[in-house]
């Protein structure tokens, strides 16, 4: 799956009326999952990581370029929880990727992983 339809499927979910993937702002933003990198930020008022294609707020940032092993990760599970929210239409399905990227918290200090 490409990033253009990566995103499309997660706006469709998101349109649904639940935030299901963890982001910054108040909708999502395109990332390039085919090119990278991946932003994330971190927010500290609820302690929450989340996709940030734009820092507005001063978030501290992460920085996952393709060339590293957690890009194909987060991608792959993504992919994997879109298609098990369209087979079940539960927003449950996104778990896995809030676990995640929440487990990514000890590592925020501006860096690029490479």
């Amino acid at each position: 799956m490409d990033s253009e339809e990566i995103n499309k499927r997660i706006d469709k979910a998101d349109d649904a009326g639940e935030k299901v993937l963890p982001y910054m702002g108040w909708y999502w933003r395109d990332v390039d999952f085919d090119n990278g990198p991946i932003t994330l930020g971190l927010s500290y008022g609820d302690i929450q990581v989340g996709f940030m294609e734009n820092n507005k707020w001063g978030y501290e940032e992460l920085i996952i370029e393709k060339t590293h092993p957690l890009f194909n990760e987060i991608k792959e599970l993504i992919i994997k929880c879109l298609r098990d929210y369209e087979n079940t239409g539960d927003v449950a399905s996104f778990e896995p990727v809030w676990d995640r990227l929440g487990r990514l918290a000890c590592m925020f200090q501006p860096t690029i992983l490479k």
